[in-house]
């Protein structure tokens, strides 16, 4: 091991090191703080964006339909998820069904499906086939539960007037978490969709500005006719609640936690939504906001509006931004989301070990997955570290008997990751202060500090802040550390592990518009 390439990795360590820069990282604070402002006053951006939830749970709500559970539906960018949610109606407490255990995930019972066969579907061929997944995962678990006070039985057992079966006149809600880009409509119950990710062209040429309610409805209509002759009768199910899926984390986590006010989601991506006081005119004194802060701090263009780019910016977060298939669009997700972390990685390295003559040269681009760092970082002797990184990145061949080479790369891993958690740090603090800070119709902070911040639950989830080894304990230290300097005196922010709010979160809005209804009824 030379003296040469162990100077360039501690220029890498010093570059990369905002930890231990308090005036870059205040900076970024700073910066955060006024892209978010600028962003949340431009109701056009898709960043900071006005979530249809208007407020956060208490604990206290309860279903109306006691009876039957909530259908949650997840829609994300590849998967499909179905779970059934029951209220407890005197704990209210969230749980699953006593189905299959191998179904079973954190209490409530789902099945997932890929969605990569929908890509090139009509748009009213996508929701006719969610809807018949739908229905397959409400008839797997619920033939029989005497517990849910339902039964679903066949036309044989079950005969009632006019062929159709009972099921104590109840229709079934439905709460979707949609990944894609909406907008609110009806207080969360639906939404209009706006754009879809890569691969999804075909379907979206269909449906952007469908009403996502209406749209389940046809789908559930087409489905019931496709399987008219089949012997099991479902209910009825209606769509009560569209939520994002940072809002999800968000209501998830309050429902369980009052004291949370800010949700994470760090894995392959990054997001975060929070409770924030309106800063517009009106009677609401809080808004619940979608940040998309992949799309904050500027781009690798640093002659970008200062007040917008205000991410440190290396030579190798220009050389992943330019290889991205957006350039400029996610500025800060290039530099903290577990997609980019192992790209960075792979140019540092290739950086530090002399360009063409490095061993991390021969690995393609993202040929080195953060996955794959959590995992070689997790061992202690530098040999595993080598034959495991040999194994499960492409074309990377180490000298068997150069141990230092291998530690040295673990420490760029760790410092890439832990400039991931001083950034991502920065930008909850950034929130926080919004959270505190006057507005135009709440002169004065709404929430006291005391109660504010005693504490403030920040839910984290997502394989990146969840799973790395020591990331979250880095982004809480370098989050108190900066609370210290940019909060009143005092404060006490604390992350935690938040739950499986795709689930669960939509089930909470499902819960919240409910009540809203019934306090609609009776005034």
């Amino acid at each position: 091991m030379t003296c040469q390439l162990q100077a360039a990795v501690l220029k890498v360590e010093r570059d990369l090191a905002l930890g231990h820069s308090p005036e870059a990282l205040d900076a970024v604070v700073a910066g955060a703080r006024r892209a978010m402002q600028s962003q949340l006053a431009d109701r056009a951006s898709p960043a900071m964006a006005v979530c249809g939830s208007t407020r956060l749970p208490t604990s206290s709500e309860r279903s109306s339909h006691s009876s039957c559970p909530i259908i949650v539906v997840d829609v994300g960018g590849s998967t499909l998820r179905v779970g059934l949610v029951n209220v407890d109606p005197k704990t209210g407490d969230l749980g699953g069904t006593k189905t299959n255990p191998n179904t079973l995930k954190g209490g409530c019972p789902s099945r997932e499906w890929d969605l990569s066969g929908c890509q090139q579907m009509s748009g009213r061929e996508v929701f006719a086939w969610l809807a018949g997944r739908i229905r397959e995962a409400v008839a797997e678990h619920y033939v029989t539960t005497t517990e849910a006070s339902v039964t679903l039985l066949s036309d044989k057992e079950n005969q009632n007037i006019n062929g159709n079966i009972h099921y104590n006149n109840t229709c079934w809600p439905v709460a979707v978490s949609w990944s894609f880009p909406v907008i609110p409509k009806d207080h969360g119950r639906s939404a209009s969709v706006v754009d879809m990710g890569k691969g999804w062209a075909r379907v979206a040429s269909d449906i952007v500005g469908w009403d996502l309610r209406a749209a389940f409805a046809q789908g559930f209509a087409d489905a019931a006719e496709k399987d008219a002759n089949s012997l099991k009768r479902l209910p009825q199910m209606e769509v009560c609640a569209v939520v994002n899926d940072s809002e999800a984390v968000l209501l998830s986590a309050a429902y369980r936690d009052p004291y949370t006010k800010i949700a994470l989601i760090l894995g392959t991506g990054v997001n975060a939504a929070a409770l924030l006081p309106s800063p517009f005119p009106g009677p609401a004194e809080f808004i619940i906001v979608n940040t998309e802060l992949s799309l904050l701090g500027g781009s690798a263009d640093t002659s970008q509006d200062l007040d917008q780019n205000y991410l440190p910016t290396t030579s190798w977060d220009k050389q992943v931004d330019a290889a991205s298939q957006r350039p400029g669009f996610q500025p800060l997700e290039t530099r903290v989301g577990g997609k980019h972390l192992g790209e960075l990685v792979r140019r540092c390295l290739v950086h530090v070990s002399n360009g063409n003559k490095s061993a991390w040269n021969n690995v393609p681009p993202y040929g080195l997955s953060t996955k794959t760092m959590a995992y070689a970082t997790a061992l202690e002797d530098a040999e595993q570290v080598r034959k495991y990184l040999e194994t499960h990145v492409p074309r990377l061949v180490l000298e068997n008997t150069d141990h230092n080479a291998v530690r040295l790369a673990v420490r760029v891993f760790d410092a890439v990751m832990s400039r991931a958690a001083s950034l991502v740090a920065a930008h909850l603090v950034a929130l926080a202060q919004l959270i505190s800070l006057p507005t135009t119709s709440c002169p004065q902070p709404p929430i006291p500090t005391s109660k504010l911040f005693s504490p403030l639950v920040i839910a984290c989830c997502g394989s990146v802040v969840v799973k790395y080894p020591g990331f979250m304990a880095q982004c809480q230290n370098s989050v108190t550390q900066l609370a210290k300097r940019h909060l009143p005196k005092g404060v006490d922010i604390r992350l935690s592990v938040g739950a499986d709010g795709s689930l669960y979160g939509p089930a909470v809005a499902c819960l919240l518009n409910m009540q809203s209804s019934e306090s609609t009824r009776h005034n």
